[in-house]
């Protein structure tokens, strides 16, 4: 789906759990400017993962941002953000239009998503275009990424739209606003961005300015701060003092605890790529940019490119977005503010609307507006061609019922369509065929290999499975050795996390002394694992990392 231009100022709102991005925008020319970016602290329990719990909360403090901030601005675009939206990679026939691209979607969602999709809606961003072989001849494909989100989180937000007085131009994906950005910040070569911020890193691959992968990590430079902060018993905005002017590099030599924070931080995102050149062998990537709140943090950039050896570029400034700037500031104070922008990416990029997700009752709306102007047009027509057929003369009527005749003997001389509706039947049946027989190639076995190839990808470093066993009927039994209680933590905490895993019970905790006098902890913990494993390639907000 190609990005659009919206004309004129446009208000751009995105909420999480902890903040509210709103953003006064509009495009001049190739450029959005950027005239009122505000930060507001969501309201205490008003959201949760992506559903508005308290609407009062919520349209005040947004209200009053508005007030406070002299925006008049009554168009606004929505960037949303939830675990529950489902994406899927899926290769389907190049279609020339978006709404057959769509129908596509939404027909087959019961087969890309493996969840009950009859509260959805859909949508779907293009990856790629390519040709392929088949039966001797070269068909068009195209590579996309489809979309499923429930309903009631889309129609949420045209509710608050209507309690704010706005009027809504489009729901996009935060996921897919990111990828908005950061693909007008690169050159058009294989590459990889790190968006860093305190709690969350996204890591996109891109491919002459296509994605080819993304992955979000749940841990930021929050992680590496926090480390400091505790290794030299400072406070908050101590650290971010000392980050100022010392390296990250004299931290990690000076404290232990911050160097074994660095390399877990990096071995989360270096599985990352380490999964995709293994996916994509004959793309490697040619380099990488980190931009962010963690881009602040100094030689941040040397550390992850004597990792992955490919150089590193450290994004100070978003390419393509600029500042409206009233009056005049320091270079100092420009740069700084400019770094600022980082922080409203996912709000910034709903504006080019890729996605444009529509509530089943906004779309009924849509329908009926579409039907009631129809049957106002058909009305018109009517009385138009009444007044016509008043008006002229005698022998146009006959022309026109010679013309008429005409017509009829052209139409009785097409073609029966009825050897065009075999060669569809046959065709369909064929395909029923291919989709009956897919089926009975799924086992258990490829439910487990995906389980154990997602358990490796979550698993903490530090902590080891030493057994593993699983029934024919998905039943999960482990054996695991720790090294802190923490680690136990995080280990079941992600377990229960994973998607497609159920009932994750885990037996009492042992502790003891290897021959080296380190402690260890010994549990065992077993889990339900789905058949629905199999080809579930479902890109989500989960934690993908570890700890």
């Amino acid at each position: 789906m190609k990005a659009r231009k919206f004309s004129g100022k446009v208000v751009t709102i995105a909420i999480n759990d902890s903040n509210i991005n709103l953003c006064e925008v509009a495009f001049k020319g190739e450029v959005l400017k950027v005239f009122k970016s505000i930060d507001l602290k969501t309201p205490e329990f008003s959201f949760e993962d992506g559903i508005i719990k308290d609407y009062p909360a919520i349209v005040k403090a947004l209200n009053d941002a508005f007030n406070e901030n002299q925006i008049k601005t009554k168009r606004v675009v929505f960037s949303v953000s939830s675990s529950k939206i489902l994406s899927k990679e899926i290769i389907i026939p190049a279609l020339g239009s978006h709404s057959r691209i769509l129908s596509l979607v939404t027909a087959n969602s019961g087969e890309y998503f493996p969840v009950s999709t009859e509260d959805c809606v859909y949508s779907y961003s293009l990856l790629d275009e390519f040709e392929e072989e088949e039966n001797g001849a070269s068909v068009k494909k195209m590579r996309i990424m489809a979309y499923a989100v429930s309903n009631d989180i889309i129609n949420s937000r045209y509710e608050l739209a209507k309690q704010l007085g706005l009027n809504v131009l489009s729901v996009d994906y935060t996921g897919n606003t990111i990828v908005e950005v950061c693909k007008r910040q690169v050159p058009a070569t294989v590459n990889m961005t790190l968006l860093i911020n305190s709690n969350a890193t996204v890591v996109s691959i891109f491919a002459n300015n296509r994605l080819k992968m993304q992955r979000t990590i749940s841990s930021g430079s929050g992680m590496i701060t926090n480390a400091i902060a505790r290794a030299y018993n400072v406070s908050d905005s101590e650290v971010a003092t000392m980050l100022d002017t010392t390296s990250l590099k004299t931290f990690v030599q000076e404290k232990p605890l911050v160097a074994d924070a660095v390399e877990d931080y990096f071995n989360s995102i270096l599985r990352v790529y380490e999964f995709y050149r293994a996916k994509f062998p004959d793309a490697p990537v040619d380099e990488a940019f980190i931009f962010g709140k963690g881009g602040e943090i100094i030689d941040i950039g040397e550390f992850f490119e004597a990792q992955i050896d490919v150089p590193v570029t450290m994004l100070e400034k978003l390419t393509g977005i600029e500042r409206e700037v009233e009056g005049t500031e320091t270079d100092v104070e420009a740069m700084e503010r400019d770094k600022a922008l980082f922080r409203y990416i996912d709000a910034l990029g709903s504006i080019y609307g890729t996605l444009d997700f529509v509530s089943k009752e906004m779309e009924g709306d849509r329908i009926a507006r579409a039907r009631n102007r129809v049957y106002f047009g058909a009305v018109m027509v009517a009385v138009v061609v009444s007044a016509v057929l008043v008006l002229i003369p005698l022998v146009e009527v006959l022309n026109l019922r010679q013309d008429k005749k005409f017509k009829e003997r052209e139409l009785a001389e097409l073609p029966d369509v009825t050897p065009i509706y075999n060669a569809y039947a046959d065709a369909y049946a064929k395909y029923k065929d291919i989709i009956s027989f897919q089926g009975t190639t799924e086992t258990e076995a490829e439910a487990l290999n995906n389980f154990i190839e997602a358990l490796e990808v979550m698993r903490p470093e530090s902590c080891k499975i030493t057994g593993l066993s699983c029934s024919a009927d998905g039943a999960v039994s482990m054996a695991v050795l720790a090294d802190s209680w923490d680690t136990c933590a995080k280990f079941i905490m992600q377990l229960k996390a994973m998607t497609l895993v159920e009932d994750v019970r885990v037996s009492s905790i042992t502790q003891s002394v290897d021959e080296n006098g380190n402690a260890v902890f010994a549990f065992s913990a077993s889990c339900e694992i789905t058949n629905e494993y199999i080809d579930s390639d479902i890109v989500t907000n989960e934690n993908n990392s570890k700890k």
